[in-house]
Order: C-alpha cells, then sequence, then structure tokens
C-alpha cells in the first residue's frame, strides 16, 4: 500500500511542477505562458484525475481483499477448532477412555473386589440375585447379567494381578484366574431291565452327575477412570494366559581385567567385617564405614563369604564379593553378589561405593 500512496504523491508533485513552469521570471519579472503554452496543463490534471480514481480503486481491492482474508481466516480457525474439539472428543471417548489408566493401589483394591464378585457365581437364585446387585455397582449404565445355568456354580481358588494394556481403544485391567466349575452334565447309560426272556436286557437312560473342572484363565476387565474413580465400562472376557517369553543370555559377569588383581589380608578382613555389621547394624550406625549409608538391623546373618577377588585399579580397591545370607532365625541360604569401591580414609578402609552386582568396573 505504501509504495502505491508514493506514487500517487510524485504524480501530484508532477502538476505542481507544471503549474510552477506556466509562470516563470524574465529580468525580476513574472511573465504568464503563452496560451499555447497552457493548452498542456488541463491534459496533465485530466491524467491526475485518472490517477486519483486509481488509486482509490486500488485502496477499495486491498480493503475488500483484507475483509476476504480476514472472513477467510476466521473460518479456517472455527474449523480448525471444531476439528480439535471432535478429535479430542473422539479420544477421549474411544482412545483413552476418558483418561490413562495408572496402577495404583486405589485401582488394585477396585479391581480385586470386582474380580471376588465376578468370578464366583452361586447356585442358589436368591444368592445370584445379590450378586447382580452387588455387581452393578462395578458397571455403567446399561449393565445387564447374562443368564446363566442355574444348576452350576464357579468358585474363585486365586486371582493374580497380571498386566494394563490398552486394546481396541479400551484400557484393559488382566488377571490371572484359577477357578472351579461345580455343574451337573448329562450322562447316557445303560440299565438293566426285567424281562421274561432269559437274556438280559438293557435299555439306555439319560442321568444327571456332578462335574468339578478347574480353569486357569486370564480375565480382561474394560476400565474407565475419572479422577480415581473407576468403572466397568463392558462385558470382562476369559482368554488364554500367554506363554511368558525369555530372553536367552549369560548371567552377569565380571568384566575386570584379571591383570588388576591383586592379595591383601587386610583388605579381605576389613570386607568380612564390613558385612557383619552391613547386616546387623543401622544406616546410621554405618555412616563411618560408607558413603550413602545402609544396613539389615539384623534382619539378615551372613552365613559365608563364598567368593572374593580384589582389583587395584585408577588408585582404588574393588573387591567383587559373593554373599551367602540367611533370613534372621533361618536355615534358608540365599546367594547376594556385590561390587565395593574402596579407599583410604583417615589411615582407615572406607566404602566410597556399595553395587548390588558382580558387574560393572
Amino acid at each position: 500500500m505504501i509504495p502505491i500512496i508514493n506514487k500517487f504523491r510524485n504524480y501530484i508533485l508532477k502538476i505542481i511542477n507544471v503549474y510552477i513552469l506556466s509562470r516563470f521570471k524574465k529580468n525580476g519579472k513574472t511573465y504568464n505562458v503563452s496560451e499555447d503554452e497552457r493548452k498542456t496543463i488541463p491534459k496533465v490534471n485530466r491524467f491526475a484525475k485518472y490517477i486519483v480514481y486509481l488509486f482509490w480503486l486500488a485502496i477499495l481491492l486491498l480493503i475488500l481483499s483484507g475483509f476476504f482474508a480476514f472472513r477467510n481466516s476466521n473460518m479456517a480457525v472455527k474449523t480448525s477448532n471444531i476439528n480439535a474439539e471432535a478429535f479430542q472428543t473422539f479420544k477421549n471417548k474411544y482412545i483413552e477412555n476418558a483418561s490413562e489408566v495408572q496402577y495404583s493401589p486405589k485401582l488394585k483394591l477396585y479391581t480385586d473386589n470386582f474380580v471376588d464378585e465376578y468370578i464366583n457365581l452361586p447356585k442358589d437364585n436368591e444368592e445370584r440375585d445379590k450378586r447382580s446387585i452387588g455387581l452393578s455397582k462395578y458397571f455403567l449404565e446399561g449393565y445387564e447379567e447374562s443368564s446363566n445355568d442355574n444348576k452350576s456354580e464357579r468358585k474363585l481358588k486365586s486371582k493374580e494381578f497380571y498386566n494394563i494394556k490398552k486394546s481396541d481403544g479400551q484400557i484393559i485391567v488382566q488377571y490371572i484366574v484359577n477357578y472351579d466349575v461345580d455343574t451337573v452334565v448329562k450322562k447316557e447309560v445303560k440299565e438293566k431291565v426285567k424281562s421274561s426272556k432269559k437274556k438280559d436286557e438293557f435299555k439306555t437312560v439319560v442321568k444327571e452327575e456332578n462335574k468339578t473342572v478347574n480353569q486357569n484363565m486370564m480375565l480382561n476387565i474394560p476400565i474407565i477412570s475419572d479422577k480415581d474413580v473407576y468403572s466397568v465400562n463392558e462385558m470382562p472376557y476369559f482368554t488364554l494366559i500367554p506363554e511368558d517369553k525369555l530372553l536367552k543370555g549369560k548371567m552377569v559377569q565380571n568384566k575386570i581385567d584379571e591383570k588388576y588383581r591383586f592379595r591383601d589380608e587386610k583388605v579381605n578382613e576389613f570386607i568380612k567385617d564390613f558385612f557383619d555389621k552391613y547386616a546387623d547394624s543401622t544406616a546410621e550406625d554405618m555412616t563411618y564405614l560408607m558413603d550413602n549409608p545402609q544396613g539389615l538391623e539384623g534382619t539378615r546373618t551372613v552365613k559365608e563369604i563364598s567368593n572374593m577377588n580384589l582389583y587395584k585399579k585408577d588408585k582404588k580397591i574393588i573387591a567383587k564379593v559373593i554373599v551367602s545370607m540367611t533370613d534372621k532365625d533361618s536355615s534358608l541360604v540365599n546367594t547376594e553378589h556385590y561390587t565395593l569401591e574402596i579407599i583410604k580414609k583417615d589411615n582407615k578402609f572406607y566404602v566410597e561405593k556399595f553395587k548390588h552386582t558382580i558387574g560393572g568396573k
């Protein structure tokens, strides 16, 4: 817009110059130009008018284009906002189920109680009605109990929290459940019938007999949450328990080069004394022996130090130690790995780093 204004200004200045040139001074006096010279001025004036008209037309076009651009921009913003809201609604409803469900003691308490209510299915009709009322508190509006064989009974034997996962836009809490189903099955049997004939006669009859079936299954519970308030929003379902996929490889190994090995009986005695104190003392008592002090406060006992290798590297002593420990008043042995980085402090040995691993440097 500024270049157009500058052009218009320049055209106005030209018109003024033409007017000035129409009058000039000779010998100090002002003379008017001749009639022939004046004839060109109206043409310039007409040209100037055209320039003014073009200028205002350009201004009008600029205003109109700005208006349409502003309107289109607003429409684009509104459309974008509508799309964003629609996506958020979709995300909340179908993908996130109102919010991400994270493991917490409160969630586990909720699902533990639900599993108890859901799996245990009594045979008695009155007890089943109570179960339905109890289950309805866990479900969203619209829950209906499916019809069940009133001759069967399901009893929960054990349950174990397994996982939380996303599947088909649902948050699924998974439990491994073991349960017995006591049911009545029909079986065809042959019975002897009385007959006047010498040969025995049999007839096939259908009898009912009780049977108990044990099942070990994965129970999948679709869950939504809002500020730590949970609800089951779809019917739970059973699947097979997945096979555990185990990684193959070797246990963690000591990787310090054997060229750094050395022997020192004083260090050996310090390490033995250190572990005895570690098992028996509080963290506060261990302050003078180690950084980041810790202790087992007598809950465990050192049975023996089965392996201890010393290395001297970077002016530090590194000890790789395998310790056999037992719980207090127990004979059950547990093998544990440790790495100690030992320095001298005030002319005494001191554990600068204490790690529960045989690996590392």
